[in-house]
């Protein structure tokens, strides 16, 4: 038996994975391992106990179980916005790749391996580079509800859907993509807002830009109605996507800033 084996996270997560195995057989777990992105061999292997998950493919185990109903071996270790973005990884809505590039990890010896560390629970983050994660994070999670319906459609049994995101004391609940959503609420901020140095809103407003892309673009296309593009619009504020694209043509270049 391996170190690895010995971690509380592995023991309960095999433990866990073993649990779904005898439940849902052979060919669930053999999908299971394909969603993860691992051979099923490999799968084998960790219910045997002759090998141990990492990196992704743990993160993806952690969440896709969680769903499953098993408790995660890590809900005590991360924060709120570190298990979302373990859910957006796991569930593919976000790729480790953008994670580091928010997190300003790119430079450290190990970026990857650093990430992943504290996507598990096993070393913390500063208070600065979690605000950058959760930008990321509050940017994407609209995506996530559909991922995971999917996901528990294929897999189940699994909890109600409606409640994957349980509030916390911290975290007021948020209402999910088929309730309405007020004006007023749109429009609260996603974390406090503190008085900001220039470096930090030079930041904070290049990482939103670069997370309004991809859904914008999304939108923007023919898999969105016409009806869907008046409700962002609406959502908005009415003229905020207006507003927002005449700030964004004048910070296109230094003559833009004074003509628009």
């Amino acid at each position: 038996m391996t170190e690895l084996n010995k971690d509380p996270l592995y023991e309960r997560l095999i433990e866990n994975l073993c649990t779904y195995s005898s439940k849902a057989g052979t060919g669930k777990l053999h999908k299971l391992a394909d969603a993860i992105g691992v051979q099923s061999n490999t799968a084998h292997s960790w219910v045997s106990g002759k090998n141990v998950p990492f990196g992704e493919s743990a993160v993806r185990l952690v969440y896709f179980l969680e769903e499953l109903g098993y408790e995660s071996p890590i809900k005590d270790s991360v924060t709120d916005i570190v298990r979302l973005l373990g859910r957006l990884l796991a569930f593919r809505v976000l790729t480790l790749e953008e994670i580091i590039a928010s997190s300003g990890s790119e430079k450290t010896k190990d970026p990857r391996t650093a990430v992943l560390a504290v996507l598990l629970g096993k070393r913390g983050v500063s208070t600065e580079r979690e605000a950058r994660l959760a930008l990321l994070a509050r940017e994407f999670e609209v995506l996530l509800p559909d991922e995971i319906r999917r996901f528990v459609n294929d897999f189940g049994p699994a909890m109600d859907v409606t409640k994957v995101v349980p509030p916390t004391a911290s975290e007021p609940e948020r209402p999910s993509p088929s309730r309405e959503v007020s004006r007023s609420a749109v429009n609260e901020p996603l974390i406090e807002v503190r008085p900001l140095e220039h470096a930090a809103v030079i930041e904070s407003l290049a990482l939103q830009i670069r997370a309004l892309l991809p859904l914008a673009k999304i939108a923007a296309s023919d898999a969105f109605s016409a009806e869907d593009r008046i409700r962002i619009r609406e959502l908005a504020g009415g003229d905020g996507v207006f507003k927002a694209s005449n700030l964004l043509t004048r910070l296109c270049s230094e003559k833009a800033r004074t003509l628009v």
